[in-house]
């Protein structure tokens, strides 16, 4: 008899477990300590909520990772079509979602393959407008820049930015010359774009960007200072955590809906919701929303905190409903000067400074009297009166030389040469080398002949 042979490390000492009855079942696992509590069973209602009950066994994937970026690429795929009004505000189904969990342990990306097959097979358009690689302001302005005579622009102005490795999208948000975090905030708000630069001019007037991101949560604390915690990049996010709810060897049903008729119902939702127009609140959900209004405008004290509870605006809430999720806080900020002044008891007698709006011009200390130069000096003719009126490009007319210049000029020794060698006019150039002849001549006749 031959002992049977070992092929794995793990063969050895281990009796081979029974495979589950149901195929498809898998193991549950359970949540780790602290982990944050699952939403209610309300956040699964309605057609998306049954899509994630069908999808839910046949993956390891957490099923509200599933369920948010099925609401934000399905927000993605609507378009303008349907806005919620605040105000003088149109607030479009277009978010930003970030994934926190391990990596190649959360199924993030398996929870992302679920949903990007769903929704290409809803809306094919939407295919080609997926797109990855988000690096400067500059490239997200081009993806969605209107035609012009000269360019033809992107045909269509929806945009769903997927980033499997979101912290690349923050480290280039923090570079010194970058305009990725100002122009994602104002893609988020749904204002135009442009691109003032002299060689390739852009703008996007009607853009409407949306974004998935995936990170851990090691990346998430390093590459996040507090200026993006404080201007605004970082509380436009819907931070979710997700993690793997389930062992599935073999894997689940590729095709979980088939013969369900979800994704074709999802197909005509998606063409209705295009139309829709204004999003009105019912009465049943308008006191829902007063109660959820009056506790997100508490003051929370001076503590930042990163949590989808805790949005930019009210308006965020009624974007993301549903799909709100804690996080733990990820840092307070600096104390600054002005408090540090209050709390130091060595400056406590000093009054605090403050900036005048409306600074008196200072006189001038007194000059020293400046000493005149004498006259006939090199210093003298630097303060001689200018004529403002002078053109200083212009080039000064030649000097010509007067009858006492040009008599002390040819008593000189080699006249006639110095004379070529002034540039003057021919005449004047003429009377002096005649000039010189006959002063010559006269010195000759004058010698006593031998």
């Amino acid at each position: 008899m031959t002992e049977p042979v070992i092929l794995s490390l793990l063969d050895q000492g281990m009796a081979p477990s029974e495979p589950p009855s149901a195929p498809g079942a898998g193991v549950l696992l359970a949540a780790p300590a602290g982990w944050p509590a699952p939403p209610a069973p309300a956040a699964y209602h309605g057609l998306v909520g049954e899509i994630v009950r069908k999808l839910e066994p046949e993956t390891e994937a957490d099923p509200l990772a599933i369920l948010s970026q099925l609401l934000v690429s399905f927000g993605a795929a609507v378009g303008r079509g349907a806005f919620f009004q605040v105000e003088a505000t149109r607030h479009h189904p277009n978010e930003f979602l970030l994934l926190v969990g391990d990596s190649a342990r959360a199924r993030k990306g398996s929870s992302w393959d679920r949903v990007w097959r769903l929704l290409c097979a809803a809306d094919p358009t939407i295919a080609g407008r997926i797109l990855t690689g988000l690096s400067s302001g500059e490239g997200l302005v081009w993806a969605v820049r209107d035609p012009t005579e000269q360019d033809p622009g992107a045909r269509d102005p929806r945009l769903l930015a997927i980033e499997p490795e979101f912290a690349s999208v923050l480290k280039s948000a923090t570079r010194e010359i970058s305009t990725l975090s100002p122009t994602l905030r104002s893609a988020w708000d749904s204002r135009p774009l442009q691109l003032l630069t002299r060689t390739a001019p852009a703008r996007a007037t009607s853009a409407h960007i949306s974004m998935i991101g995936h990170i851990t949560q090691a990346e998430l604390r390093h590459h996040t200072n507090t200026i993006e915690l404080a201007n605004g990049f970082m509380n436009r996010q819907i931070l979710i955590a997700c993690r793997r709810t389930r062992l599935l060897p073999e894997g689940g049903n590729p095709e979980p809906l088939a013969g369900t008729g979800l994704d074709r119902l999802l197909a005509g939702t998606l063409q209705h919701a295009r139309q829709a127009g204004e999003l009105r609140l019912d009465e049943h959900a308008r006191g829902l929303w007063w109660d959820a209004y009056t506790r997100l405008a508490e003051t929370h004290g001076d503590e930042i905190a990163i949590a989808p509870d805790q949005p930019r605006t009210p308006p965020s809430s009624a974007r993301a409903m549903g799909l709100r999720r804690p996080l733990r806080r990820l840092g307070t900020p600096r104390r600054d000067r002005r408090s540090a002044r209050r709390t130091d008891p060595r400056r406590a007698d000093q009054p605090p400074r403050r900036a005048d709006p409306h600074p008196a011009a200072r006189p001038l200390p007194p000059q020293p009297a400046r000493r005149p130069p004498r006259p006939g000096t090199r210093h003298a003719r630097s303060h001689r009166p200018r004529d403002p009126h002078a053109d200083p490009h212009r080039r000064p007319p030649r000097r010509t030389l007067d009858h006492r210049h040009r008599l002390q000029l040819s008593r000189t020794p080699l006249a006639a040469g110095c004379a070529s060698n002034l540039s003057l006019p021919p005449s004047e150039a003429a009377g002096l080398q005649s000039t010189a002849a006959r002063q010559r001549r006269a010195q000759r006749a004058a010698k006593p002949r031998p």
